[in-house]
């Protein structure tokens, strides 16, 4: 069976509005890719350019991985589609 992690919409879309607030920059792949990881019941979602962010959502459920790793271009635009 599939493993399933729930968080709020809300949560979600404030988290990742702060998250792209950091700088994308063309000579720095890590700005371009989003590390997500969990621990408990916390999804942590870091990026690192000049500046670097580091946002966790609450959720419920158990994260199906430890970590992975997204395009930032392709994964912020599909999930501001919640806001």
């Amino acid at each position: 069976m599939a493993e399933m992690f729930k968080v709020s919409r809300e949560d979600l879309v404030s988290a990742v509005e702060l998250l792209n607030k950091v700088p994308a920059t063309s000579s720095m792949l890590c700005s371009e890719i989003i590390k997500l990881s969990s621990k408990g019941d916390k999804l942590y979602m870091q990026l690192t350019s000049d500046a670097a962010a580091l946002v966790h959502v609450t959720g419920e459920g158990q994260f199906p991985v430890p970590s992975f790793y997204l395009y930032r271009d392709v994964v912020v635009p599909f999930l501001m589609v919640g806001k």
